[in-house]
């Protein structure tokens, strides 16, 4: 056992130069999620030029099997989809939470942008055809109820024999949690004066 420990409190402090500092981003994490395929401001430039085409939708997520939460008075953002975006894509897709961190600040400035309504509805207008990468948030909360264990109330037989306990609660505690969900898909005008109705969007 001694030997286990040992070995156990050596890999303990293998580690701890991973781990980043005062929560910044460790060295090793900015190289881990670099886009190497260059930012190309003119294309991206040319590609949000004025069309006559339409795109709407409504962003929502889903909360449990019927339940959806619309996302109300939320920015919508729609970046063209240049090569550079579609490699931000291809590996932040699953969690654009974190991609957000590794984004170019010129590719940032680039996009359009809509605000949604109450019911999470957005539309933009006078967009040019062509494959936009489409990013949305819904804000929502859940619900989480404890009761910290106060005592034991203990049962005992005829014999003095410990034959049950029972958990002793305190007072009710409940926690509201702000989550955010995160919505990132690919969108495509084909043809200009197109209206394009993504539905809801999750």
């Amino acid at each position: 056992m001694e030997w286990f420990l040992r070995v156990a409190a050596a890999l303990v402090l293998a580690a701890l130069p991973l781990l980043p500092a005062h929560g910044k981003r460790p060295p090793y994490a900015d190289k881990w999620g670099e886009i190497k395929t260059p930012f190309d401001e003119a294309a991206a430039e040319a590609a949000l030029e004025p069309g006559n085409s339409r795109l709407s939708g409504r962003t929502f997520a889903k909360l449990g099997f019927l339940s959806k939460k619309y996302g109300a008075e939320r920015l919508v953002f729609l970046l063209p989809l240049v090569p550079y975006y579609e490699e931000w894509y291809a590996r932040f897709r699953r969690n654009p939470a974190v991609g957000l961190d590794y984004l170019d600040k010129r590719a940032v400035q680039y996009h359009a942008r809509a605000l949604t309504d109450e019911e999470g509805r957005f539309v933009f207008e006078n967009l040019k055809p062509g494959r936009y990468l489409l990013y949305s948030t819904v804000g929502y909360t859940i619900t989480n109820e404890w009761r910290e264990v106060v005592g034991v109330e203990r049962g005992y037989n005829v014999f003095g024999h410990l034959i049950s306990t029972v958990p002793i609660y305190g007072e009710r505690h409940v926690d509201i949690i702000p989550l955010t969900h995160h919505i990132l898909r690919i969108v495509e005008i084909k043809t200009d004066g197109e209206h394009v109705d993504l539905g809801d969007v999750r």
